[in-house]
Protein backbone atom coordinates (compact mmCIF):
# COMPACT_ATOMS: atom_id res chain seq x y z
CA UNK A 1 0.00 0.00 0.00
CA UNK A 2 1.36 3.36 -0.85
CA UNK A 3 0.72 6.08 1.72
CA UNK A 4 -0.24 9.18 0.42
CA UNK A 5 1.93 11.61 2.11
CA UNK A 6 5.50 10.18 0.74
CA UNK A 7 5.86 9.64 -3.26
CA UNK A 8 5.84 6.22 -5.07
CA UNK A 9 9.99 5.83 -5.23
CA UNK A 10 11.19 3.46 -7.99
CA UNK A 11 14.87 3.28 -9.30
CA UNK A 12 13.85 4.93 -12.28
CA UNK A 13 12.16 7.86 -10.42
CA UNK A 14 14.62 8.50 -7.91
CA UNK A 15 17.25 8.58 -10.85
CA UNK A 16 15.26 10.83 -12.85
CA UNK A 17 14.63 13.32 -9.26
CA UNK A 18 18.46 13.23 -8.45
CA UNK A 19 19.51 14.15 -12.45
CA UNK A 20 16.75 16.79 -12.32
CA UNK A 21 17.90 18.17 -8.94
CA UNK A 22 22.00 18.09 -9.75
CA UNK A 23 21.40 19.71 -13.13
CA UNK A 24 18.80 22.86 -10.96
CA UNK A 25 21.51 23.23 -8.32
CA UNK A 26 24.57 24.06 -11.35
CA UNK A 27 22.05 26.57 -12.68
CA UNK A 28 21.82 27.99 -9.24
CA UNK A 29 25.92 27.49 -8.61
CA UNK A 30 26.09 29.31 -11.97
CA UNK A 31 24.39 32.20 -11.10
CA UNK A 32 25.95 32.69 -7.57
CA UNK A 33 28.84 33.09 -9.34
CA UNK A 34 27.71 35.31 -11.64
CA UNK A 35 27.15 33.37 -14.85
CA UNK A 36 23.98 33.70 -16.63
CA UNK A 37 24.72 29.98 -17.85
CA UNK A 38 22.54 26.61 -17.63
CA UNK A 39 23.21 22.74 -17.45
CA UNK A 40 22.93 22.46 -21.23
CA UNK A 41 25.26 25.53 -22.15
CA UNK A 42 27.66 23.94 -19.57
CA UNK A 43 27.07 20.38 -21.39
CA UNK A 44 27.86 21.85 -24.71
CA UNK A 45 30.96 23.56 -23.84
CA UNK A 46 32.00 20.66 -21.86
CA UNK A 47 32.24 18.78 -25.03
CA UNK A 48 33.53 21.64 -27.05
CA UNK A 49 36.61 22.19 -24.92
CA UNK A 50 37.35 18.17 -25.28
CA UNK A 51 37.14 18.36 -28.78
CA UNK A 52 36.48 22.11 -30.73
CA UNK A 53 34.92 21.71 -34.53
CA UNK A 54 32.14 18.98 -34.06
CA UNK A 55 28.85 19.46 -35.87
CA UNK A 56 25.49 19.90 -34.04
CA UNK A 57 24.58 15.74 -34.08
CA UNK A 58 28.09 15.08 -32.81
CA UNK A 59 27.33 17.82 -30.05
CA UNK A 60 23.34 16.10 -29.41
CA UNK A 61 25.27 12.36 -29.29
CA UNK A 62 27.87 14.00 -26.88
CA UNK A 63 25.83 15.69 -24.72
CA UNK A 64 22.61 13.04 -24.43
CA UNK A 65 20.39 15.77 -26.37
CA UNK A 66 17.55 16.02 -29.34
CA UNK A 67 19.10 18.35 -32.33
CA UNK A 68 16.12 20.74 -31.76
CA UNK A 69 17.40 21.97 -27.62
CA UNK A 70 20.97 22.00 -29.33
CA UNK A 71 20.01 24.20 -32.36
CA UNK A 72 18.53 26.16 -29.40
CA UNK A 73 20.92 25.97 -27.32
CA UNK A 74 23.83 27.00 -29.89
CA UNK A 75 21.84 29.91 -31.06
CA UNK A 76 21.70 31.83 -27.49
CA UNK A 77 25.47 30.39 -27.21
CA UNK A 78 25.97 32.80 -30.17
CA UNK A 79 24.30 35.19 -29.32
CA UNK A 80 26.18 35.33 -25.47
CA UNK A 81 29.84 34.94 -27.54
CA UNK A 82 30.48 31.86 -25.96
CA UNK A 83 30.40 29.92 -29.53
CA UNK A 84 30.33 30.52 -33.47
CA UNK A 85 28.92 27.89 -36.59
CA UNK A 86 30.74 27.76 -39.62
CA UNK A 87 30.23 26.19 -42.43
CA UNK A 88 31.67 22.76 -42.93
CA UNK A 89 34.04 23.19 -46.31
CA UNK A 90 33.49 18.69 -46.79
CA UNK A 91 29.96 19.32 -46.22
CA UNK A 92 27.82 22.54 -46.54
CA UNK A 93 24.75 21.01 -45.37
CA UNK A 94 26.81 21.10 -41.64
CA UNK A 95 28.03 23.43 -39.61
CA UNK A 96 30.92 23.01 -36.70
CA UNK A 97 31.25 24.45 -33.86
CA UNK A 98 34.05 26.41 -32.30
CA UNK A 99 34.30 28.31 -28.96
CA UNK A 100 35.20 31.98 -28.73
CA UNK A 101 37.87 33.18 -26.23
CA UNK A 102 34.75 34.24 -23.73
CA UNK A 103 33.76 30.27 -24.07
CA UNK A 104 37.18 29.00 -23.66
CA UNK A 105 37.80 31.89 -20.61
CA UNK A 106 34.26 30.13 -19.08
CA UNK A 107 36.19 26.57 -18.28
CA UNK A 108 37.64 27.45 -15.06
CA UNK A 109 34.82 29.05 -13.84
CA UNK A 110 32.46 26.78 -14.63
CA UNK A 111 34.14 23.55 -13.84
CA UNK A 112 34.60 25.62 -10.22
CA UNK A 113 30.45 25.46 -9.90
CA UNK A 114 30.19 22.23 -11.41
CA UNK A 115 32.58 20.66 -8.46
CA UNK A 116 30.68 22.53 -6.20
CA UNK A 117 27.77 21.25 -7.03
CA UNK A 118 28.85 17.78 -7.15
CA UNK A 119 30.65 18.19 -3.66
CA UNK A 120 27.21 19.32 -2.54
CA UNK A 121 25.50 16.61 -3.89
CA UNK A 122 28.16 13.55 -2.49
CA UNK A 123 28.00 15.73 1.17
CA UNK A 124 28.30 12.85 3.38
CA UNK A 125 28.07 10.36 1.34
CA UNK A 126 31.19 7.57 1.47
CA UNK A 127 32.80 7.73 -1.55
CA UNK A 128 32.75 3.68 -1.75
CA UNK A 129 28.84 4.66 -2.07
CA UNK A 130 29.70 6.71 -4.87
CA UNK A 131 31.92 4.37 -6.95
CA UNK A 132 29.02 1.75 -6.39
CA UNK A 133 26.71 3.85 -7.70
CA UNK A 134 28.44 5.11 -10.58
CA UNK A 135 28.88 0.81 -11.29
CA UNK A 136 25.64 0.81 -11.19
CA UNK A 137 24.15 3.43 -13.37
CA UNK A 138 27.36 2.68 -15.84
CA UNK A 139 25.09 -1.01 -15.99
CA UNK A 140 21.81 0.54 -16.71
CA UNK A 141 22.81 2.76 -19.30
CA UNK A 142 24.80 -0.01 -21.14
CA UNK A 143 21.32 -2.51 -20.67
CA UNK A 144 19.73 0.16 -22.16
CA UNK A 145 21.99 1.00 -25.32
Amino acid sequence: MIEKEKPYVTFGSLVRRAAKLLTQRLAINFKEMGLDLTAGHWFILTALWVKEGRNQNELANFCNMDKTNITKLLDAMEKLNLVVKIEDRQDRRNKLVYLTNKGKELREEMTAAQQKTLNEAQEGVNPSEVAICQKVLKKVIGNLR
